[in-house]
């Protein structure tokens, strides 16, 4: 998890490092120059072998390819820097552009996770092999020789691949679905253990204790890659996305390992809401007369443009809510062994672009302002320029949870539009 993700999405806040000066408003999405809006990896994380989708969304102005790179090997220090090695040109395939919506530049690639990834990475310190060979030298004993990390990667893909098909194998519940009363149930299960027993080692070692030691392991190789991307007349953007096994062993029974996942805007809207000035405003606290004018929801049939009255003695606030809250273990209760859960965060990043044809000779100033707080309700002061009416805006929704080691960053956008009508007294 890049913790700067907490102020800026990381891309954006490398794709603003980048930049010669800054806009004069970090949220306002000006046409006269190429801003990132999102990078949008599905799936959210992938495992060595995996291919993965990116949609790259811009906006602002237009530009006519974008060049790839990657480098499949990090290296991080103890601080939590890191540096990638060996950039080279990302072998991908096109599947789409220009299509997320009119107003932006996107592109979707798909691109394939190496196989060996895990084998040549740097991101996998001699510190980690140390710390995972003393949590499960318990269960291996002595077997004579030093343990590398390449015997745990194997070890790990090994169970990647076995430890579903034994649980299935031995689900009691799934033998009962099936047909078999629980003395045949019962039966079954004994003989598939005693066979497996007799027959692979690796399996012993599962039930002596690396069952219960998974859902550590897959947070201590858990490692970055990162991908560039260089939109022609644009600044070179930098993504970090991270690879491990959560995916191909979530859901094994009685054992806390999670897959994230992207998680999606369900509702966009504004509240107009009695008193100026307000600072912030919830619904649950605040008892205040009210309006909320919906952007975007469940209900919408068509892609139709929200008209906001603007009065004086009032205070205006974009609002959106999200769906795909989920659940996580922090790396201490995946060292105790613990089954405890929590869900994560979402936190909330907002843009906006006003129509050029309304804003010429506007002074910036007097354009749509917003707060820039990551919180799903954000204050909005409209514009100061009756002239400028229509606004696009985009809500990118991300995810976080504390003390995950390499936690995947997952998020996604939706975009509406909406226009702002003047009361005469405004």
């Amino acid at each position: 998890m890049n913790v700067q993700k907490l102020l800026l999405p990381a891309a954006v806040l490398l794709f603003l490092l980048s930049c010669g000066e800054f806009p004069t408003s970090y949220n306002r999405i000006d046409h006269d120059r190429v801003r990132l809006i999102d990078f949008i990896y599905e799936p959210a994380e992938a495992a060595p072998g995996d291919s993965v989708m990116l949609t790259a969304i811009f906006a602002g102005k237009e530009f006519d390819s974008i060049t790839w790179q990657a480098a499949f090997d990090i290296i991080q220090d103890p601080y939590g820097t890191d540096t990638a090695l060996d950039i080279g040109p990302l072998s991908y395939i096109t599947i789409q552009s220009n299509d997320f919506s009119p107003n932006t530049y996107t592109a979707t690639i798909k691109f394939k996770i190496p196989d060996s990834v895990m084998y040549t990475t740097s991101f996998i310190q001699d510190e980690i092999v140390d710390s995972v060979v003393q949590m499960i030298s318990g269960d291996i004993g002595d077997i004579g020789i030093t343990i590398t990390r390449e015997m745990l990667v194997y070890m790990l893909e090994y169970y990647c691949d076995n430890a579903p098909v034994w649980d299935s194998l031995m689900n009691f519940e799934g033998l009962i679905q099936s047909g078999y009363d629980t003395s045949e149930a019962l039966a079954i299960i004994h003989e598939t253990d005693s066979t497996l027993l007799a027959n692979d080692p690796f399996y012993e070692l599962y039930k002596a204790g690396v069952k219960e030691n998974l859902p550590a392991l897959v947070q201590l190789f858990s490692i970055k890659i990162r991908i560039f991307a260089q939109p022609l007349g644009g600044y070179e953007v930098r993504s970090n996305y991270v690879v491990r096994y959560n995916s191909k062993l979530t859901g094994l029974s009685g054992v806390p390992i999670y897959e994230n996942t992207n998680p999606q805007v369900g509702f966009v809207g504004i509240y107009k809401v009695k008193g100026a000035d307000l600072a912030s405003f919830d619904t649950t606290i605040h008892d205040q007369e009210y309006e909320l004018f919906q952007l975007f929801g469940p209900a919408d049939s068509t892609d139709s443009i929200t008209t906001i009255v603007i009065e004086k003695g009032y205070t205006y606030f974009f609002t959106a809510s999200s769906s795909g809250l989920d659940s996580a273990i922090s790396l201490d209760f995946a060292f105790q062994q613990k089954p405890a859960n929590a869900t994560e965060t979402h936190f909330f990043m907002w843009y906006f672009q006003h129509d050029s044809s309304e804003i010429e000779g506007v002074d910036a100033y007097d354009f749509l302002k917003i707060s820039n707080d990551n919180s799903p309700t954000i204050v909005i002061t409209p514009p100061e320029d009756k002239r400028v009416k229509s606004f696009v805006l985009w809500v990118e929704v991300w995810d976080y949870f504390l003390n995950e080691m390499t936690r995947p960053m997952a998020s996604s956008v939706k975009e509406v539009r909406g226009k702002f009508s003047y009361s005469e007294e405004f």
